[in-house]
């Protein structure tokens, strides 16, 4: 969470300090206890934090999420993110009742929408929007995964 790379298309800045991330890890145990979807992705063979994922909006009211996410960039491109995804998407579906799981990604970074695709997410929408941390309209592709055996009607596409 401290290197520019890792935040330049997503929407807070990178951590000044270990004790910013100290204290945002902490927050997300503490709303993890009151069911906040929000996960520390790890390596298999210890329990060093190397990025999260999490219910950046949650609609349990309209039955759907969108996910955020970040990974340290010593393990971009190594499938675990995709991974990650689609562990995650299973969770939900496991343990809600939602019919969607979303997220959206900057066009420019292309990463982020192969990760997507590569955990069974389809393009439903492009759209431009403001990206609040610079102040800058950018323009975003939404990708969705639906709940196994749901069939979206025209309207929640």
């Amino acid at each position: 969470m401290s290197d520019p790379d890792v935040t330049e298309f997503l929407t807070w800045d990178t951590h000044s300090a270990e004790y910013v991330t100290a204290c945002y890890i902490t927050s997300v145990l503490r709303e993890y206890t009151v069911g906040s979807l929000d996960w520390c992705i790890t390596p298999r063979k210890d329990n060093i934090p190397i990025g999260n994922i999490a219910a950046a909006q949650d609609y349990p009211e309209l039955r759907y999420c969108e996910l955020g996410y970040s990974l340290s960039k010593e393990f971009w491109n190594r499938g675990i993110m995709t991974e990650a995804l689609r562990a995650v998407c299973a969770w939900i579906f496991d343990h809600t009742d939602y019919l969607w799981v979303q997220a959206r990604h900057d066009s420019e970074n292309e990463a982020s929408g192969r990760c997507m695709e590569k955990a069974g997410m389809v393009k439903v929408t492009e759209f431009d929007d403001m990206f609040s941390k610079k102040q800058i309209m950018r323009h975003y592709v939404m990708r969705r995964i639906y709940r196994p055996g749901f069939t979206p009607s025209s309207s929640e596409e």
